[in-house]
C-alpha cells in the first residue's frame, strides 16, 4: 500500500470465483446419461422424479447452501423461478460435501450448490446449470455475481521493481488449477510448499511464459 492508501491493480489472477448448482456429468453426459436435456436451472422442471426424495414429496430434491447464514435464498429462488424443488440445508459444509461425495460414488442423481475454485471439483467431475444472468434488482430470481480476482501492489512498485511487477500482471492461474492445489492441501493434508514446487515443476511451460522478457 502506498502512504495515501492508494493501491493499483496488476491484472486479474485468473482466479474467477463462481457460485452456482451442479450435477454430476455422468447425469447430463455420455451413454445411458439419465437427463441428457439438463442444461438450465428451468431444466430441473423436466426431470423432478429422478431427484425426488422421501422428505420432498412430489417435489425435487436440492442441495442448497449448508449454512443459513450464507444468504442464498435457494428456496425463494426456486419458488420466483417456478422450479418445483425443495431445497434441503444439512448446517455444515463437511455434511453437504459428504453427501455430495456418497451420491457422486454411488452414481445417483443429485443437484447441489457449489462454488470454484474449490477441492470437489479436483475429485468430482460436475457440471454447472445455467441460471439467469445476476442481476440486483432481480435478486435471488438470478444466479451469483461472478468475483473476478485480482493482483494489486502499491503505486511505485511498476517503477521500483518492474520486473516483479510484469511478473505479476502475467501470473495466471485457472479455477482447476487451484481446485487441485487446494485438494492436495485441505483433503490429503500435505504441505503448502510441497504442493506448489509439486505444481512449479509440473507446469514450467506455464509460469515460464509469465517471466518477463
Amino acid at each position: 500500500y502506498g502512504g495515501d492508501g492508494k493501491v493499483i491493480k496488476l491484472g486479474d489472477s485468473g482466479i474467477v470465483g463462481v457460485s452456482s448448482y451442479y450435477v454430476p456429468r455422468y447425469l447430463v453426459e455420455g451413454d445411458g446419461a439419465l437427463a441428457p436435456d439438463l442444461k438450465t436451472i428451468a431444466d430441473l422442471n423436466k426431470y423432478i422424479d429422478l431427484f425426488k426424495a422421501m422428505e420432498t414429496g412430489d417435489k425435487g430434491r436440492l442441495l442448497g447452501c449448508p449454512i443459513a447464514a450464507w444468504e442464498c435464498d435457494d428456496q425463494k429462488r426456486l419458488d420466483m423461478l417456478g422450479i418445483n424443488f425443495q431445497a434441503t440445508e444439512l448446517g455444515s459444509e463437511t455434511a453437504h460435501f459428504a453427501e455430495i461425495q456418497a451420491a457422486y460414488a454411488r452414481g445417483e442423481p443429485f443437484v447441489a450448490y457449489a462454488w470454484e475454485p474449490h477441492w470437489i471439483h479436483a475429485e468430482l467431475d460436475l457440471v454447472a446449470l445455467t441460471l439467469p444472468d445476476y442481476s440486483d434488482e432481480a435478486w435471488p430470481a438470478t444466479g451469483w455475481p461472478q468475483d473476478v480476482t485480482y493482483n494489486y501492489a502499491r503505486p511505485g512498485v511498476t517503477t521500483d521493481f518492474p520486473d516483479a511487477a510484469q511478473l505479476i500482471a502475467n501470473s495466471k492461474l485457472t479455477n482447476e488449477m487451484q481446485a487441485g492445489m487446494i485438494h492436495a492441501i485441505d483433503v490429503e493434508g500435505r504441505d503448502v510448499d510441497e504442493v506448489v514446487q509439486e505444481w512449479l515443476e509440473a507446469n514450467q511451460d506455464t509460469w515460464r511464459a509469465w517471466l518477463p522478457k
